[in-house]
């Protein structure tokens, strides 16, 4: 377990609440499902690297109609989710478990703060199998934190690699749009998302 999980489990009953509170210094998880939200009207949803929930409760606010599945490595993936159940579901399993079983099913696959988090050598076959989940016409957003040589992106790397304890590397906005553009396709669109101009989503579509 790491260091940020063992200062959460103290809060008890508040856990929940620090967590969002956490997350949010660093990401505005409604505002990051709006910008997706104006972007596709999915049907069927893949979230990979859900967690523990938090950006999913925002994906299934702003797409109450569709169906979503939430995955991770983590056996506590959707932990704190407490959205709608009707239509979301979480599971343990990795994206290319995914791939091989519902390849091309999902209209809109999403990547939100997984990639700095993947091994760089494993990063290009990730992406490939992220993208074999994604439907005729769907979209692919690839969010990440970018590298930027400001005081808030230092504190970012000390949360990821001490709280966290992952080796984490990050990549810069050039380096993410070939990464996206090696794997499934140019980026088409892009937003920038609060609090911090770290938070950059680009968006590519599938022919």
């Amino acid at each position: 377990m790491s260091i940020g999980s063992i200062v959460r489990s103290l809060f008890g009953p508040a856990e929940p609440a620090v967590a969002r509170a956490y997350r949010g210094f660093f990401l505005d998880v409604e505002a990051l499902a709006s910008a997706v939200a104006r972007e596709v009207s999915p049907r069927r949803v893949l979230e990979v690297g859900a967690g523990e929930g938090q950006f999913t409760e925002a994906l299934a606010r702003v797409f109450p109609e569709a169906e979503l599945l939430g995955i991770d490595l983590t056996p506590r993936v959707g932990r704190l989710y407490r959205g709608r159940s009707d239509g979301v579901v979480f599971a343990p399993r990795p994206v290319e478990e995914v791939a091989a079983e519902s390849p091309a099913g999902f209209d809109l696959v999403i990547v939100c703060d997984v990639l700095h988090h993947v091994p760089p050598a494993a990063r290009a076959a990730f992406l490939l199998a992220c993208g074999r989940c994604v439907a005729p016409g769907g979209t692919l957003v690839l969010k990440d934190w970018e590298r930027r040589p400001t005081p808030v992106h230092a504190m970012a790397w000390f949360s990821d690699r001490y709280i966290t304890q992952d080796r984490i590397a990050y990549l810069t906005a050039d380096e993410l749009r070939e990464a996206l553009r090696a794997a499934f396709g140019p980026a088409v669109a892009e937003a920038r998302v609060g609090p911090w101009r770290n938070n950059l989503a680009l968006f590519a579509r599938r022919a």
